[in-house]
């Protein structure tokens, strides 16, 4: 099963997020058999994918504003359209994605370091341990909120706790900070 973010129940939500529990993520890349795909698209109908429904507001700074639905379709979900679709198991170590600040603050971190051919890896004494980091999206959900109270130019940050839960500096927060290595 494949299952998109939008798709999982706020409930559920916090066990979505947990890399340590799910080992298998869609990285959002597909390599398509381009006669695969015409055969697929002959009938006239077009690829079976879900409609997602993203409940946003037209401001996200505001959540009092308007309410819309934002409807997209999954990609991914598209194996389900060919007979002989398979799947490639990606290491971590070649993938970090980046969806939300908080990903965005472990990527800063002293856990990984930018390779001289620009790979971002995760160090190998850290890359079976990366961190989980939740913040709290009423002070970081966007990126000029995050930056405006975790600075980061040319600094590596880390929470000891992996989470940052009230409007905080980032000496307030606990976080270690040192200069990055050139």
């Amino acid at each position: 099963m494949l299952r998109e973010t939008a798709q999982t129940p706020e409930d559920d939500q916090e066990s979505f997020r947990d890399y340590r529990r799910w080992r298998y993520y869609n990285t959002n890349s597909l390599w398509v058999d381009l006669q695969a795909l015409d055969d697929a698209l002959a009938g006239g109908e077009g690829l079976e994918l879900p409609v997602i429904i993203n409940r946003k507001t037209v401001d996200p700074r505001d959540s009092h504003s308007t309410p819309v639905l934002q409807l997209e379709s999954a990609m991914g979900a598209a194996i389900a359209s060919f007979a002989q679709a398979s799947l490639l198991l990606v290491p971590r170590t070649r993938f970090a994605p980046v969806k939300t600040t908080d990903d965005l603050l472990v990527l800063r971190s002293d856990v990984y370091t930018l390779e001289d051919d620009y790979r971002v890896l995760p160090l190998p004494e850290r890359a079976e341990r990366l961190p989980f980091v939740e913040l709290d999206s009423r002070y970081y959900k966007l990126l000029d909120e995050f930056e405006l109270r975790l600075p980061m130019v040319r600094r590596r940050c880390v929470a000891p706790s992996g989470w940052l839960s009230t409007e905080m500096s980032p000496s307030a927060a606990g976080l270690w900070c040192g200069e990055a290595s050139s």
